[in-house]
């Protein structure tokens, strides 16, 4: 969730699933849960201050709404993830 405030979601997942990848392997983890897991940590990061990537792309779509009304609803976002 912390490389998701600075970074889109493919670079997070070069960079994590090679470090991640022999783990899964040892402990015999199921690479779907695994991905599914990660995913949602990337959207959660993307929607996460200082730098919620996704949260600028809203107030472009919306520019009469100001950040502080999105940072707002952005809370409800987590509460149903």
């Amino acid at each position: 969730m912390i490389l998701g405030m600075f970074l889109e979601s493919l670079p997070i997942m070069m960079i994590t699933v090679p470090i991640f990848w022999p783990i899964l392997e040892l402990h015999h983890i199921n690479p779907l849960w695994f991905a599914a897991i990660m995913l949602l940590n990337i959207e959660i990061g993307m929607i996460s201050p200082p730098f919620g990537l996704s949260l600028f792309v809203i107030k472009g779509i919306l520019p009469e709404i100001g950040m502080g009304e999105i940072y707002r609803f952005r809370s409800h976002l987590y509460c149903c993830k």
